[in-house]
């Protein structure tokens, strides 16, 4: 089931390197967010990104951090420098 889209939040791109590995968003306030949705050329560590989504709620998955989270909309604020280790 889909929320109401949230206010825009600022989120940083971090790679978790467990579960195979995944890419991740933490928020200016701390929040943990597992982006359903995050385009590759956004998927690189430090990148910091400008977000509006909702949370998603009834889907299970295979890692164990933080929120499922479906971006809705992304303004590039800042691109980051390092790429994660085995990406594509």
């Amino acid at each position: 089931m889909e929320k109401e889209t949230q206010p825009w939040l600022q989120a940083k791109v971090v790679y978790l390197d467990f579960e195979g590995g995944f890419y991740g968003l933490v928020t200016e306030k701390g929040s943990k967010l597992l982006p359903m949705n995050l385009a590759k050329e956004y998927k690189i560590v430090d990148t910091v990104l400008k977000i509006k989504g909702h949370k998603v709620e009834g889907i299970a998955t295979t890692k164990q951090w933080g929120t499922l989270y479906k971006l809705a909309d992304v303004q590039l604020i800042q691109l980051g420098k390092k790429q994660a280790p085995n990406s594509y």
